[in-house]
């Protein structure tokens, strides 16, 4: 049985390796792609290099979020250390973050940082249509984070994914090869969060027509 437990175990941590690398690989082919065509084009047009420059930008900015995100915790990571990275989001042109003073200037919690950055990254894919990101709380112990705009809405599921372990890991075995996206996040946002030592759930909206806010408090030393 304890094999059995420990295969089990492995499977689930290859397939989690499997998901952040499809996610990557996903998210940095756009950029990477235009980057390719306008270096192609440099000796043609004058405007290329402009537009290759423009791309290798989007690039770093969208490696250190997803850095942040996936990577080791980032040590000493404050509130505006967190906006800045929000400029990888995809869609970062057309959101805003809003934070209350007392978060812009703390140091998250180490359990809370690398929890912290997923769910910006999942609250800018939860806003397609543009809007804004706002978030509270208190660094060491908790954060609070809601979205607002046109077509702002969580993953469907959210707060089953967040609750149970077992949900968020059969969300990723039924991705297969479907391309990563909100429902991908989702599932990574609450597994990395649990193994940090972090609660996270959906709390009550304070309008029936609002998404709610999401909640990151810690748990545990992790």
């Amino acid at each position: 049985m304890g094999n059995d437990a420990d295969a089990s175990g492995r499977g689930r941590g290859v397939r989690l390796a499997e998901a952040l690398a499809t996610r990557l690989c996903h998210d940095l082919s756009g950029p990477l792609g235009a980057l390719g065509a306008a270096l192609e084009e440099v000796g043609a047009e004058a405007e290329a290099l402009s537009l290759a420059q423009e791309a290798s930008a989007v690039l770093r900015q969208r490696l250190a979020l997803l850095r942040a995100a996936w990577g080791a915790a980032p040590p000493g990571l404050t509130g505006s250390a967190l906006v800045e990275l929000a400029q990888g989001l995809s869609n970062a042109h057309r959101l805003r973050l809003e934070l209350e003073p007392r978060l812009r200037a703390g140091t998250f919690a180490p359990a809370l940082a690398r929890p912290a950055v997923n769910a910006v990254l999942l609250a800018g894919e939860s806003l397609p249509g543009g809007g804004t990101i706002g978030l509270g709380g208190d660094p060491a112990r908790e954060l609070t984070v809601s979205i607002a705009g046109p077509r702002a809405a969580w993953p469907e599921g959210l707060g089953r994914l967040l609750a149970d372990p077992d949900a968020a890991w059969d969300a990723l075995d039924s991705i297969g090869e479907a391309l990563p996206g909100r429902r991908l996040q989702a599932a990574l946002t609450a597994l990395l969060a649990q193994e940090a030592g972090t609660e996270a759930r959906l709390l009550l909206a304070p309008r029936t027509e609002t998404a709610p806010p999401l909640l990151l408090r810690v748990t545990s030393a992790a």
